[in-house]
């Protein structure tokens, strides 16, 4: 009786495993991409089981997200968040201005125009909206940040409420860019300062930490954040932009650790903008595409848009819609998540 003979291996198989016991790894996975292109790296990748321990079962498993729809027609779409309240059929856009888009009636309204006022916005960014109808926007170039209150009209008191700005006893905010609001706290990347700054619902300052540069906890024209739970520890994920890479620190502001380097080779990100936790796995937006990882780090899918100008802010909804806006091609794109990584 004749034994069936093993399937035939990638004639680079050997050598490949061989150079991967000993040389650093993402050496390794950085050649291999820019050596075989996206295909033939996920093929080695898939035979060897050397892309950071995941194994071919796993790498079998990349489609979390596909694109679906995308919608058109705003000035400079950046950053969106849903209106967390009822049914969530509203999306509010960073634009020219700040724009609300009802989704099932796909029709728009302008929030706030353009200027320096107390209502107004100048080069809006970051958008973070609590189950309270408390809407935290970073409005950039006036350098603060806004509280609207989606539950008052427009003429009741502290309908919408400002940050200091030259009275602020630890510094007024440069140009915050994005905003996250996690068990009393508001966090907000600061472009301009490369720094964190922490303040309570109030919008009362009371810390910042990072300072800028490429070291270990500093941070190099930050972007969008997001405060995740990791086995039982919330940590905030930053898009450390101008230094490609996603940090991870505390949120007492203690660094835990750089995710990624500047590559296009998956896990490394060129000028990542934002990130977001979705289920149990992080979304980043780069300048072309999306990618997903692992909380620490590792890469679970790399997804291009037909027809992507530039992506900003994600916004996630219901865990399994993924919104992305496209500031050059004037749009923004809604993905869905197909599959949940264990």
């Amino acid at each position: 009786k004749k034994e069936t003979p093993p399937p035939p291996s990638h004639p680079a198989t050997p050598v490949i495993a061989s150079v991967a016991r000993t040389l650093h790894m993402g050496d390794i996975l950085s050649y291999l991409y820019d050596l075989l292109g996206m295909s033939g790296f996920m093929r080695i990748a898939s035979v060897c089981k050397i892309w950071n321990g995941v194994t071919s079962t796993k790498l079998a498993q990349l489609s979390q997200l596909k694109w679906v729809d995308k919608i058109e027609g705003f000035e400079y779409p950046t950053y969106i968040c849903f209106d967390k309240r009822g049914g969530e059929d509203s999306l509010v856009v960073s634009s020219t201005e700040l724009i609300k888009y009802n989704t099932a009636a796909k029709s728009t309204d302008v929030m706030a125009n353009s200027g320096n006022s107390a209502f107004n916005v100048k080069q809006p960014r970051g958008l973070s909206m609590n189950g309270d109808g408390m809407m935290y926007v970073c409005d950039s170039r006036n350098h603060r940040m806004q509280r609207w209150d989606m539950k008052k009209n427009r003429d009741e008191e502290d309908y919408v409420k400002n940050t200091r700005v030259a009275t602020d006893p630890k510094g007024p905010l440069e140009s915050p860019e994005g905003v996250v609001e996690w068990k009393g706290r508001i966090y907000v990347s600061d472009k301009g300062k490369c720094n964190v700054a922490v303040y309570d619902l109030e919008l009362t300052r009371l810390e910042h930490f990072s300072s800028k540069g490429n070291g270990e906890g500093q941070l190099c024209d930050p972007g969008g954040l997001d405060v995740v739970e990791v086995e039982g520890e919330d940590r905030l994920y930053v898009a450390d932009c101008s230094n490609h890479r996603v940090a991870c620190f505390s949120l007492s502001g203690n660094f835990i650790v750089n995710l990624g380097k500047q590559g296009r080779q998956p896990g490394n990100f060129q000028l990542p903008s934002d990130v977001k936790g979705v289920r149990n796995f992080l979304v980043v937006s780069e300048q072309k595409r999306i990618q997903v990882l692992g909380f620490d780090g590792t890469p679970m899918q790399v997804l291009g848009i037909q027809g992507v100008g530039c992506l900003w802010g994600l916004t996630v909804r219901n865990e399994k819609e993924v919104w992305v806006g496209d500031g050059v091609a004037r749009c923004i794109h809604q993905l869905e998540c197909t599959k949940e990584i264990h």
